[in-house]
């Protein structure tokens, strides 16, 4: 779960708390972690595979405790009773981003808007710029999450993600101080699809290279923006983060961000063992607290006894104790290939 998706959950209580009329020290307490959670340098996933919720700035005890259960389980029981406690019809638009319960208490009693599908078709007509505060700007947004909602767990080809890489990239060429740009996640493991695109890139000046890219031609829509990452939906609905870092550390980013998802628990679970705690930065020594930086993966893989692990074999099958060992798959490569 991304943070700007936790981050949307904590802002949507928070609103529905308004709108109950609750104590604005409440209200306030849930605001504050929306915006530490919308500007932690890490993923909130990271932490509390961690246990370090602690560092979100003004999560208190009963809040951690909500943080870890939606990132563990994808749901917080606590936010699904608060919009049962509402009109039947505002649950389904609050899934949709830039919808918060304010507009989805106003679409509902205005337009009778209880589905997304319902909102789509209401879009289409017209009817939900008439509203107020609303007008065609802010409809198009609302629809064009709508499109990236309803992409979010379907998948595309990686030969259609692939061009979108290439124009992006040559968006960014040329820019100054930017080095080593390029995919991570599913893309880089080579899956057959892909359902965003993450690009990794070094630089000293990261601030002016994440404006650009929020600038390019291709972006349709800012999802989120800040010194060193930023979040945005291009033609077609697809969305792509680009990360910057500096240049020692870009071999951890890289491999933050490639490894299947239990690639990297099995990674840090085997760290954590060994004293040492893995990020997008480095790794720390828990004793010391000392963090070493990896400008390549082949030192960041070194550093922990490991043999270099291709991308395409980091998916949580016994990789890991195949590099231990020495033995890993050698891989098929173009030049392998006669004909």
């Amino acid at each position: 779960m991304k943070n700007s998706e936790i981050a949307k959950v904590f802002q949507d209580i928070a609103d529905l708390l308004e709108l109950k009329g609750e104590n604005l020290f409440k209200i306030r307490a849930y605001q504050r972690v929306v915006r530490s959670i919308e500007h932690l340098p890490v993923e909130v996933e990271q932490l509390v595979a961690e246990d370090r919720l602690q560092e979100v700035p003004g999560a208190g005890e009963a809040i951690t405790k909500k943080i870890t259960e939606l990132v563990t389980t994808g749901k917080l029981d606590y936010y699904e009773k608060l919009k049962a406690e509402f009109p039947e019809g505002i649950s389904p638009l609050l899934d949709v981003p830039g919808i918060g319960p304010k507009t989805a208490m106003l679409l509902s009693s205005e337009l009778g808007i209880s589905s997304v599908d319902e909102l789509e078709t209401a879009i289409s007509s017209g009817k939900v710029a008439s509203l107020p505060r609303m007008g065609d700007k802010i409809t198009e947004n609302i629809l064009r999450h709508i499109q990236a909602l309803r992409r979010k767990d379907q998948r595309i080809p990686i030969g259609e993600a692939l061009p979108v890489v290439d124009e992006i990239s040559a968006g960014l060429s040329g820019l100054p101080g930017l080095k080593n740009l390029a995919p991570a996640g599913s893309l880089r493991r080579f899956r057959e699809t892909v359902g965003d695109i993450d690009l990794m890139g070094t630089a000293d000046n990261a601030p002016e290279i994440i404006q650009t890219f929020a600038g390019l031609p291709q972006v349709k829509e800012v999802l989120a923006s800040g010194t060193t990452k930023a979040s945005v939906v291009v033609s077609g609905g697809l969305q792509v983060d680009l990360r910057i870092v500096e240049h020692s550390s870009f071999g951890s980013l890289l491999q933050y961000f490639t490894g299947s998802k239990q690639h990297n628990i099995n990674l840090r679970e085997r760290a954590h063992r060994r004293g040492l705690k893995l990020s997008e930065y480095g790794i720390t020594n828990l004793a010391t607290e000392e963090l070493e930086r990896f400008a390549t993966e082949v030192d960041f893989y070194e550093r922990q006894g490991l043999e270099f692990i291709p991308p395409e074999l980091r998916e949580g099958q016994q990789e890991i104790e195949k590099a231990e060992r020495g033995n890993l798959p050698e891989l098929v490569e173009p030049s392998d290939i006669k004909g």
